[in-house]
């Protein structure tokens, strides 16, 4: 069970307007709709989390290809920060 602040059936999707680039340890990410928006590091659980979402999933979805198990207090508090920064939204229905 957890706490973020959108139910565990919602399907998450990386925000539109974002370009990245996979570094060695790192993803680097830049909002592109957003003139001063300062490129963001992000690293581990966050890092994880980001490449997960190559396709949209729930959060359920995103544990399991972030780690599994082991890691899900790690990629909930990674998806609470996404989430926080609107770079992962939640991906409208119908």
């Amino acid at each position: 069970m957890t706490d973020l602040p959108v139910p565990n059936e919602a399907v998450l999707a990386r925000a539109p307007g974002m370009v990245w680039r996979l570094g060695p340890d790192r993803v680097l990410l830049r909002r592109v709709d957003v003139p001063d928006g300062a490129p963001r590091d992000l690293h581990g659980a966050a890092a994880r989390v980001w490449i997960s979402l190559d396709e949209p999933g729930t959060r359920f979805d995103i544990v399991e290809r972030a780690g599994g198990a082991g890691l899900e207090t790690e990629t909930d508090e990674a998806l609470r920060l996404l989430l926080d920064d609107q770079l992962i939204i939640v991906q409208p229905t119908g």
